[in-house]
């Protein structure tokens, strides 16, 4: 339970923290290539995980992270299991170019730099996008079973789906 605790929220975290940050830059800040740089988020969307699933594992085990809870977690933030950054930074630059631009730029013209707009206007505005996103990489998270089963060998590191999985077949 605790295993799976941890991953879920470590998971959460770095895909909400990175999600909302980039969907915003890329919804609200202009500088040269960002639809590029969305593309290349979008192309994450296109590959699905069994594709990718044995490279990951060399990847891990080179880096030293297979068999870590660490290495769990930055394969779930990158979009392993479905609800990862791709997605979360999708959902999250639609939502922001949603939000009126009037918003901003009356902070802005009352002296707020773009992080204190970012902050204190956009963030609180963006509460229902964040909720959905939370929701999702939640449950897909804590849902995980194939992805803990192979970077995460052993007991030691066991998640409830695996668990009870190993537990039912015997």
């Amino acid at each position: 339970f605790w295993n799976t605790a941890i991953i879920t929220a470590l998971t959460l975290l770095g895909t909400l923290t990175l999600s909302v940050m980039a969907g915003y830059a890329l919804a609200r800040l202009y500088f040269p290539g960002r639809n590029i740089i969305f593309l290349i988020f979008i192309t994450g969307l296109m590959f699905p995980f069994f594709s990718v699933m044995i490279p990951l594992f060399y990847e891990l085990r080179d880096l030293g992270l297979l068999g870590t809870r660490i290495g769990l977690v930055l394969v779930m933030i990158a979009g392993a299991g479905g609800f990862g950054i791709p997605i979360g930074v999708f959902l999250m630059r639609s939502f922001y170019m949603d939000l009126p631009e009037e918003l901003a730029d009356a902070a802005r013209v009352d002296g707020a730099s773009e992080w204190q707009v970012f902050w204190r206007i956009m963030l609180p505005l963006s509460g229902p996008g964040v909720a959905v996103l939370a929701v999702l990489v939640f449950f897909q998270t804590w849902n995980a079973f194939i992805q803990p089963l192979l970077y995460l060998p052993g007991t030691e590191n066991q998640v409830l789906a695996t668990g009870l999985y190993l537990f039912a077949s015997g």
